[in-house]
């Protein structure tokens, strides 16, 4: 384990001198504009489209003598490491403690931090999704020990850090639905959470209604029915946004809501091995049928499979990690090296492949 540990965090140092096109255009000029203006005072002012928690921690970085892309990446690949035990912490949820549940979570650990997407998303890429994928591993983990209150406190922090945690929200609420233990009051927890991260930017003088408002804004930043990631609109990604989007969401939710619906009506709560189904369905239906959609966004999702391929050895759970990890790496490459080596309509149905086979996993009437 502490060999995989320094093997690890020596491909990432190999990594860090690379400069992705997020990094010059966005992240480092964020960095720069908040340690010129002092750190954490600078918040008071509107720097960047990311959350406050993420500048924040952002702006203590500033403090460090260390260069922008150090700090920047440095945090993201702290937090690999997080989403590393988060994962091992999850598979041991799911498992009997014994000498084998030890050495899978010990795989899960070494998987995850080895994978290439891992890498390539913090290291190379410079992103944060390791932040907010180790807290709703976490939240995950929570709901299957049936730690409510917990669960929906850490996915209130998960969701402060990135918009993207909101695709896990079906899982919640279907838990909300078929739980006798899972309170609705719970849900006022997430945006408790997150005007609580947001308090020292507002001490500073930042506006309260930009805690929330900074969404609204991600929302409207692109308007194209795919944006890099291999999606149900890679098939015809120039169709026009204004026309289809609204039918996409529409689409989406009813996805959403049939699941939701044939959860009620077997009328028993989810078992451990439904709520991660559940969590990796619900966030990849979103990621393929929703407008807007980045190749990164399926990190988290990426992860869990892992988990899930672990928990439950069956071949063709191996395969689909496999299938959905590599696509996610291939459609990586186009942006941050230039480079297709496979077209994003054939990566597409690879995924929907995916797609079928975890529904399939999820309406059968028993799971393990």
């Amino acid at each position: 384990m502490v060999t995989v540990t320094l093997l690890s965090a020596a491909a990432r140092w190999y990594c860090l001198p690379f400069e992705s096109e997020d990094m010059h255009k966005y992240l480092i000029p964020w960095f720069n504009e908040l340690k010129s203006g002092g750190g954490l005072s600078a918040l008071k002012r509107p720097i960047g489209n990311y959350n406050l928690l993420y500048l924040t921690l952002m702006a203590l970085g500033t403090y460090l003598p260390l260069s922008a892309i150090t700090v920047i990446k440095g945090l993201s690949i702290l937090f690999d490491y997080a989403a590393a035990t988060a994962s091992a912490y999850l598979l041991y949820t799911l498992m009997k403690p014994n000498l084998q549940t030890r050495l899978l979570c010990s795989i899960t650990y070494i998987l995850t931090l080895l994978s290439p997407e891992t890498i390539l998303n913090s290291a190379v890429w410079g992103q944060c999704d390791s932040i907010y994928t180790t807290f709703c591993i976490l939240a995950l983990a929570f709901l299957i020990e049936q730690k409510f209150r917990s669960a929906f406190l850490i996915f209130g922090l998960a969701f402060s850090f990135k918009l993207q945690a909101i695709f896990f929200l079906p899982l919640f609420i279907i838990i909300w639905l078929t739980s006798a233990n899972c309170k609705l009051r719970y849900f006022l927890l997430i945006p408790a959470t997150m005007m609580a991260t947001g308090l020292p930017a507002i001490l500073i003088g930042r506006p309260p209604q930009d805690v929330f408002g900074i969404y609204g804004i991600q929302i409207g930043w692109m308007r194209t029915m795919t944006a890099g990631c291999p999606n149900f609109y890679s098939f015809a990604p120039n169709i026009e946004f204004g026309y289809f989007a609204p039918a996409a969401i529409l689409v989406t939710l009813m996805l959403l809501g049939l699941m939701a619906a044939w959860m009620l009506y077997r009328n028993r709560p989810l078992t451990s091995h439904e709520v991660l189904l559940l969590a990796v369905w619900s966030s990849i239906v979103c990621i393929y049928f929703l407008p807007d959609m980045h190749e990164r966004y399926l990190f988290p999702t990426d992860l869990l499979l892992i988990v899930l391929a672990l928990y439950t050895n069956r071949y063709w759970d191996r395969l689909c990690a496999l299938a959905a990890i590599g696509v996610s790496i291939l459609s990586y490459l186009p942006y941050l090296f230039l480079y297709e080596t496979i077209p994003m309509w054939a990566l597409s149905l690879v995924r929907l492949g995916c797609v079928i086979y975890l529904t399939k996993q999820l309406t059968r009437l028993r799971t393990i």
